[in-house]
């Protein structure tokens, strides 16, 4: 039977979740903010990464 020894080191990093997002929220809504993006890929609505002008961030 193996089992599984952890530094110190990891049992404190393992103690603390991920502060990061999920790797799809990282990138693919952070990229669905921008108009550059859906209009150089031909991003229209119903396609799947398609966000409607009024459920996107904005700031200003």
């Amino acid at each position: 039977m193996h089992l599984l020894k952890l530094t110190p080191e990891y049992a404190m990093s393992a103690k603390f979740p991920d502060v990061h997002p999920c790797n799809y929220l990282r990138i693919n809504t952070t990229l669905q903010q921008f108009d550059e993006f859906l209009d150089f890929y031909g991003i229209e609505e119903g396609d799947a990464m398609y966000l409607a002008p009024e459920d996107r961030v904005n700031i200003w």
